[in-house]
């Protein structure tokens, strides 16, 4: 399966269907040309992301929805965003899981797997409410002559 245009998923604000949206963007990885652990490592990241929205932005209340949106900008970048419609947060609020005093506490560890997994990483609050977490991943520069590439003239 290729994305192309990008796939947007709206779905109940339930941890069963992580699993399935994981493998999506992991599989849509490796399609755009990450190696395995770059795409296994992004795919946490979706994870977490998601967790957070499900956790934090819904506390776990199914009648809440969350979007994730998965797509390839120009052949260059994969970018993933999940939106909640929750309160929202201050993320230079949120404490910083490797500082010392910080390192057998859960708060941040996830904020700071996406920032390890994904090679950009931004919140915004959009106007109606909620958050929005945008992962993006560059994808490696692929040749004239690889398998799904196509020469620019």
């Amino acid at each position: 399966m290729q994305i192309r245009d990008g796939l947007t998923i709206d779905a109940a604000s339930h941890l069963a269907w992580i699993d399935g949206i994981e493998q999506l963007a992991v599989c849509t990885a490796r399609e755009a040309g990450l190696v395995d652990d770059d795409a296994f490592f992004l795919g946490i990241a979706v994870r977490e992301a998601i967790v957070n929205a499900v956790r934090h932005g819904h506390r776990f209340d199914p009648r809440r929805r969350v979007k994730v949106g998965i797509r390839i900008a120009a052949g260059r970048m994969m970018v993933i965003t999940v939106r909640d419609s929750g309160p929202g947060f201050d993320p230079a609020a949120v404490p910083d899981p490797l500082a010392p005093a910080n390192l057998t506490k859960p708060e941040g560890a996830a904020s700071s797997s996406l920032r390890r997994f994904a090679d950009r990483v931004v919140f915004s609050f959009p106007r109606g409410g909620g958050s929005l977490v945008r992962l993006e991943k560059d994808l490696p520069v692929r040749s004239a002559a690889e398998p799904g590439s196509a020469a620019v003239g």
